[in-house]
């Protein structure tokens, strides 16, 4: 066999092309990173804009009220956390807060919007809560599936080398959380 001759190993080359750390491939991280983030971003706020216009046209204000300030309460934690680990660029220290703001301020307007254009006709008023209440389900599960699951589960590297329990509980953990939103959508 000739010495100079060096078999192809996908793992071994892939990871010493991670080792060497290019600014290339940390570039490309990060742009991947941010590009998740702004999309989770994106779909929060306007989930929760869905979720404020059916808030402002519901006659069940009380349990609405509730159920929605728990829900900001975690959706903002959730995107705060992911917020404040990202990586940001050096231009662009100030987009957290921004950020933060929008999601902060979409939900009052969007609940003043529909307190103004809230319909007279029963009928209507049920069918709008119904169309904004199908596409914030939509957003919502697009997001839980493909950017905090996939994300998390499938794509995160230190997932895939975790033990076996460690998959189940976390699994585990989600399908309680599942089982959590359907006992409050009993009362949405």
């Amino acid at each position: 066999m000739d010495p100079n001759h060096r078999r192809f190993h996908p793992t071994s080359d892939l990871d010493t092309s991670r080792s060497q750390g290019s600014s290339h491939d940390t570039n490309f991280n990060m742009r991947g990173q941010l590009t998740a983030l702004l999309v989770l971003e994106f779909e929060f706020t306007f989930h929760s804009v869905f979720i404020s216009l059916i808030l402002s046209t519901t006659n069940n204000l009380i349990t609405l009220t509730v159920i929605f300030a728990c829900h900001q309460f975690f959706q903002g934690l959730d995107l705060g956390s992911r917020l404040a680990v990202a990586q940001w660029p050096p231009h662009g220290r100030w987009w957290p807060y921004v950020l933060a703001v929008i999601f902060g301020i979409s939900s009052p307007l969007a609940v003043a919007v529909g307190l103004m254009a809230k319909p007279e006709s029963p009928e209507i008023q049920l069918i709008m809560t119904g169309v904004f209440g199908a596409i914030s389900g939509g957003i919502l599960l697009y997001t839980g599936m493909v950017e905090l699951l996939g994300r998390e589960f499938l794509l995160h590297s230190g997932m895939s080398r975790e033990p076996l329990s460690v998959k189940l509980f976390a699994f585990g953990c989600v399908g309680l959380g599942v089982a959590a939103m359907a006992v409050l959508a009993i009362w949405a």
